[in-house]
């Protein structure tokens, strides 16, 4: 019986975890049209009152969903104002970066543009994955010094519209177009 009153459906205040997929229900239609603007759209902005249950519906209901689908999410919270938050989504990715490969894009410092091209994405069985950046409550961005803000801004610009930077792009001209890869 005892184990019975602290089983509940909902965990309260905090958000659901992806390990409680099996406990977060009633949301179908909300995670379905969410995968589906994220696989056409490379940029998707989830947006409602606080507490209404994004959080939860990102790490319960969609995470599962991308998994299965041969995508990997990444997410990112930029909570720490010490750190800028291009070095911040840096820091996040640094577990799957390759630095043989970082290396090939020349010397630091690195745009985020070439750290994330440097890293490798795989699933347990080591096939490839499709990286897909989570940022969880945006708006801590805005705690941010405004250069600070502006230089995330212009790097996920560039990702997302699958620009090269002007710096890599300086750097690639100086190679030898026989040498260009």
């Amino acid at each position: 019986m005892d184990n019975l009153l602290n089983t509940t459906r909902y965990p309260g205040i905090r958000a659901f975890e992806r390990a409680e997929t099996g406990q977060f229900f009633g949301r179908r239609r909300e995670t379905a049209e969410l995968f589906s603007l994220l696989k056409v759209k490379p940029l998707t902005v989830l947006f409602a009152k606080s507490g209404i249950g994004k959080t939860s519906l990102i790490n319960a209901g969609l995470t599962p969903l991308l998994e299965q689908n041969g995508y990997f999410l990444i997410k990112i919270r930029l909570q720490d104002t010490a750190l800028p938050p291009v070095e911040t989504v840096k820091k996040v990715l640094a577990p799957w970066l390759d630095q043989d490969r970082l290396k090939r894009f020349g010397q630091a410092p690195f745009s985020l543009w070439e750290y994330l091209r440097a890293c490798r994405f795989e699933d347990s069985d080591g096939n490839a994955q499709t990286p897909m950046l989570v940022f969880d409550q945006f708006e801590e961005l805005f705690n941010h010094p405004k250069p600070a803000q502006e230089a995330l801004t212009l790097a996920l610009a560039d990702l997302i519209n699958e620009r090269l930077p002007d710096a890599v792009q300086t750097q690639f001209r100086s190679f030898p177009r026989r040498e260009r890869s």
